[in-house]
């Protein structure tokens, strides 16, 4: 499967005043290691300035979140790719568990066919 590549954000600089197309693809790239709160001190804002311009806020806060779905797109991609190799599981079950809690799931059905989530527990070693 790949990746929608479509890039929502190069026309929208007339709009913004904070951010402009290039930094919210950084954002994006960000968002896999970083918090909102992180990702705005890599930036040097505060969410009450950010705040003040409200298309940059929701612009911010959209390329945050596609750029999270994204890396849990490649962590869980990665980890399938990998469960049979040495230590490759290890590596994306560490990202998994490091940012679980920030991924809603919910059950879904669909016509006939039930998909489901989980939520892999290890104890420390």
């Amino acid at each position: 499967m790949e990746l929608n590549t479509f890039d929502p954000y190069l026309n929208l600089a007339a709009d913004l005043k904070v951010f402009d197309p290039a930094s919210l693809r950084e954002t994006e790239a960000l968002a896999a290691c970083m918090s909102i709160d992180e990702t705005l001190d890599y930036f040097g804002l505060s969410k009450e300035q950010l705040a003040q311009s409200k298309p940059d806020e929701e612009i911010f806060t959209s390329a945050w979140k596609r750029g999270r779905a994204k890396a849990k797109y490649e962590a869980a991609t990665h980890l399938f790719a990998h469960m049979k190799g040495r230590g490759g599981a290890q590596v994306a079950l560490a990202y998994l568990r490091q940012v679980a809690a920030e991924w809603p799931t919910a059950a879904i059905e669909t016509g006939g066919s039930k998909n489901f989530s989980f939520k892999v527990i290890m104890d420390d070693e």
